[in-house]
């Protein structure tokens, strides 16, 4: 991409998992529309929890802590967090490439520094569509999803993710969703948001 596109292209508009969506975009099992991703990733996060949960006698029963329905943070998580973490990217990346482009425009880059400033613009983009970057987050978002789910649910308690029968603690079906995609998949997109912000304040 030479100067002059990259000044006019929306230079944050990448990030992570860009290449993914693509791909999926390409076979039409995806939209590039926020609102449809947010719907398809919340449904991957919430759905099966729910039948999972209903399959074990988890969902809805006598036992608030052993009731998913009647947790209140997995609607905090996976119905209000999650989608809008997407809906937000289309909302904030447009004022950011704004803000960048205001740089030349305002007269604050010289001449001199418009080759550094489209430099910084093209390490920008590499570095928010890095594969090296999408890998880290999410081995980092099952690091963390595995070393919080203690204190999140303490193993000492009953739960709908690992209920105590007999005296034995055993993750449950939605559990182990909520392990290995519900969580991973919500703290994948904070550390997607996270990497932006770091980028942004390297640009700046």
């Amino acid at each position: 991409m030479c100067a002059s596109q990259l000044s006019s292209a929306d230079p944050f508009d990448a990030g992570p998992y860009a290449r993914l969506q693509a791909a999926l975009n390409r076979r039409r099992l995806w939209s590039t529309r926020a609102p449809f991703r947010a719907a398809a990733l919340t449904a991957v996060a919430w759905v099966p929890l729910v039948v999972l949960a209903a399959a074990q006698g988890l969902a809805w029963n006598g036992r608030p802590q052993e009731s998913l329905l009647l947790d209140p943070s997995v609607y905090a998580r996976y119905l209000v967090t999650l989608p809008v973490l997407i809906l937000a990217q289309p909302i904030s990346l447009l004022p950011l490439a704004m803000i960048a482009r205001y740089f030349p425009e305002a007269g604050l880059v010289s001449q001199a520094d418009q080759p550094r400033y489209d430099s910084l613009l093209r390490s920008a983009r590499s570095l928010l569509d890095h594969r090296g970057a999408e890998i880290a987050l999410v081995l980092l978002a099952y690091f963390a999803a595995v070393a919080s789910a203690g204190s999140q649910y303490p193993t000492s308690e009953s739960s709908w993710v690992a209920p105590i029968v007999g005296g034995e603690r055993h993750l449950s079906l939605a559990g182990w969703w909520r392990l290995l995609v519900s969580q991973p998949l919500l703290l994948a997109l904070w550390g997607a948001w996270l990497w932006r912000i770091v980028i942004w304040a390297r640009f700046l």
